[in-house]
């Protein structure tokens, strides 16, 4: 009997060490990639074609810190001419962006031929604040100073130093969600010349996996290059995937 009880109390033991030797071996998901499609497009009396697309890798840990590295594409033509043809990247990080305050530091570099923008570049850092926080998401103000750079096809590179301001709203209704982003973006000591950058979106989660959604962007530059416009608005709607 005592014999019968110390293999069982042994097979146990073993089984458990196994058990936590898999519990322990078992991948742990650091990172979280995600990528959008948009594709709107036309024949007949008006025909165009304008494509919408990037990917985004964000840490998951953010008890810890948040880094985000996004990176998008806007391509449009209309009866053969180009309409539309932006490249976007950005990198941010966030230390502890799960509390009140948190500081972050962030940079980003851009590029729209049909704006005459050969290169916009900004870094800056600055402080969050979540002001108001649900299960179903959060809202955050954020400030920063931001040194900017921008290279104008045909003129010489303008280079600023700007106060970022940009409020934030983040709310999930089962499987809709809501997301708003202003950024307005005044010259220090030079008010009138801002940049504006807002996107609104509205999502509808069919699975874990996929998202699809409807997106609204409308940015200004107030001081734009000779024979640009101050304003630029683009409806998108596509499907984003998780991966």
């Amino acid at each position: 009997m005592k014999l019968v009880t110390a293999v069982a109390v042994s097979v146990a033991a073993v089984i458990g060490q196994a058990a936590a030797a898999q519990t322990a071996a078992a991948p742990v998901k650091r990172w979280a990639l995600a990528t959008d499609l948009g594709l709107n497009a036309a024949r007949g009396n008006a025909s165009y074609t304008m494509l919408s697309t990037g990917w985004r890798a964000t840490h998951l840990n953010k008890s810890q810190f948040e880094l985000d590295w996004a990176s998008a594409l806007t391509y449009g033509e209309s009866n053969g001419a180009v309409i539309a043809r932006r490249m976007s990247t950005a990198l941010k990080g966030d230390y502890r962006p799960a509390a009140t305050w948190s500081p972050f530091v962030f940079a980003s570099v851009e590029r729209d031929r049909i704006r005459r923008i050969d290169a916009l570049a900004n870094a800056g850092a600055g402080a969050k604040w979540t002001f108001f926080r649900n299960k179903a998401g959060a809202a955050s103000l954020s400030g920063a100073g931001v040194y900017s750079r921008k290279d104008v096809v045909g003129d010489t590179a303008q280079l600023a130093w700007r106060l970022s301001v940009r409020p934030k709203i983040v709310q999930r209704a089962g499987a809709y969600s809501f997301e708003q982003t202003t950024f307005y973006q005044p010259e220090i000591g030079n008010a009138p010349d801002y940049n504006i950058d807002a996107v609104t979106r509205v999502g509808y989660s069919p699975s874990k996996l996929s998202t699809l959604f409807i997106q609204y962007v409308y940015r200004v530059d107030s001081r734009p290059p000779a024979t640009v416009k101050r304003e630029d608005q683009l409806m998108v709607a596509g499907i984003k995937l998780n991966f």
